[in-house]
């Protein structure tokens, strides 16, 4: 029986597990149907950080120096984009060996990938008056639009929507709404299981429903709001203000947890009756999130130029260095040495 063989690299966030998920039902679903028997085997996923000191680049390139890469079919990369580099080592190996590779992504900072890689990086962007796009529902877009006879059931569709509104934050727009709200409970359980029971939290999710999976966990679901709501409490009370260029105003905490959801709210904060511009959360020893609710803050670029990251228009992450950057704040309220070329 022929055999085909798969690889993923993906990100490590709620989005970055979701995507590769879906991308093996789809595969899986695929092949059931020819009339050919083929058997069908993933590699285990590898899960890396972004950015410049991400884990990305040199995951893809250990791994095509490995004797793995020689009978893979196709490589997937979900939810980021490696470096130039990385990308035409990607594509030498694929002539030398034959195996195809593609890139799915929705971070505006990997456009490059798209004009350079036309044929292998699908990358859409749209406005944010739009509904935003996240690497699980590109991964659905693209079957879709490539599998003629494929379908996807209302499961699916809701573990999609769900993973999508929290990963572009829509559900802040509506709030309330039972998507909504499961997007929100759904991203709180992923970060509670440990790591190595995340992916198949994610399959009980896609096979039985999003709504019902939450209702099945409702008890844990519900310590959980709890939890975040007096986490979140607590850091927005030792809250720092800093400026970035003597003009951007930040709120900044350090924190672990609920980053997302935390940056949100430390966004809208206002300093001497002035909103904030953007927030960081300071995370571990180097790692920083951005969050913005201003519409004229494109904190994607702040993360690429200043901290060596990326991201979204109003969320984003990168690096740096906590102990530099902590004493800065409190000596004189303002990034000096870090500067933004707006």
């Amino acid at each position: 029986m022929e055999e085909r063989v798969f690889k993923i690299f993906s990100h490590n966030d709620l989005d970055g597990y979701a995507a590769p998920v879906l991308l093996r039902q789809i595969v899986r679903n695929r092949y059931k149907h020819v009339k050919e028997k083929i058997g069908i085997t993933f590699l285990p996923t590898t899960y890396s950080s972004t950015g410049k000191s991400g884990s990305i680049d040199n995951d893809i390139l250990n791994f095509l120096e490995s004797d793995s890469v020689k009978r893979t079919d196709k490589i997937y990369i979900t939810d980021l984009t490696p470096s130039e580099n990385v990308l035409e080592k990607l594509l030498k190996k694929s002539n030398e060996y034959g195996f195809e590779w593609g890139v799915v992504d929705h971070h505006k900072t990997a456009l490059w990938a798209k004009e350079k890689y036309p044929d292998n990086v699908f990358i859409e962007i749209k406005a944010e008056n739009e509904n935003l796009q996240c690497a699980t529902s590109l991964v659905l877009e693209l079957a879709l639009a490539t599998l003629p006879n494929y379908s996807m059931g209302v499961n699916s569709l809701n573990y999609v929507e769900a993973v999508r509104r929290y990963d572009t934050w829509e559900w802040s727009k509506l709030p309330n709404t039972s998507l909504s709200l499961a997007a929100i409970n759904l991203n709180n359980l992923f970060y509670f299981m440990l790591v190595k029971d995340r992916e198949e939290m994610l399959e009980l999710c896609l096979n039985k429903g999003v709504h019902q999976f939450l209702e099945n966990n409702s008890g844990l679901v519900n310590i959980l709001k709890e939890k975040e709501k007096k986490y979140i409490k607590k850091k927005i009370e030792s809250v720092e203000f800093a400026t970035l260029n003597n003009k951007f105003l930040i709120s900044v905490v350090n924190a672990e947890e609920y980053v997302s959801n935390l940056g949100n709210q430390l966004a809208k904060l206002e300093y001497k009756g002035r909103p904030v511009d953007f927030s960081i959360v300071i995370q571990g020893s180097d790692r920083v999130s951005l969050r913005t609710v201003k519409e004229d803050v494109d904190v994607s670029k702040i993360a690429e130029q200043v901290f060596g990251g990326g991201g979204h228009a109003k969320a984003a992450g990168g690096k740096f260095d906590k102990v530099i950057y902590m004493y800065e704040i409190k000596n004189n309220g303002n990034l000096e040495g870090l500067k933004f070329e707006e």
